[in-house]
């Protein structure tokens, strides 16, 4: 399965929206138990399974959401959620005069996980960002 950024020349025809989801966001409501992590190989797995049924040889990959969640001051080291959506499509046979736009998968999840260290995960899942310091009234210093 080719997984491309973009939709190219050497494209047949477009078979439709495909997606694939994989994990949970929140924790479990009931035990409180935090989320456990997904694998990007499954999940690429079932957006290919899912091209496949609609009878497509690529993928052109429009949106991708990975969600990562800890109840402790640790960083996840993988997400707890990924959503892949794309584009369904056919590739002709004869791609040598072709130049597809095709995504490093793993690259695609070395990214995830830089913009996952920009930011972290309280307990409740709400994302805090790096705040610069709020100046006082009156020119004081914060406590």
């Amino acid at each position: 399965m080719i997984v491309l950024s973009d939709f190219s020349r050497c494209m047949e025809s477009r078979l439709g929206p495909v997606s694939a989801r994989l994990g949970e966001r929140d924790p479990n409501t009931h035990t409180g138990m935090v989320p456990v992590g997904v694998s990007y190989q499954r999940v690429f797995n079932r957006l290919r399974e899912a091209a496949e049924q609609k009878g497509g040889n690529a993928v052109v990959l429009r949106s991708h959401r990975a969600d990562y969640f800890s109840k402790s001051a640790r960083r996840p080291t993988r997400p707890t959620y990924i959503e892949l959506l794309g584009t369904a499509v056919v590739l002709k046979e004869e791609r040598d005069d072709c130049r597809l736009a095709v995504i490093d998968t793993v690259q695609l999840k070395q990214e995830a996980r830089r913009r996952q260290r920009e930011q972290q995960n309280d307990s409740n899942g709400s994302t805090l960002q790096p705040q610069e310091p709020v100046a006082c009234a009156q020119g004081r210093q914060p406590p």
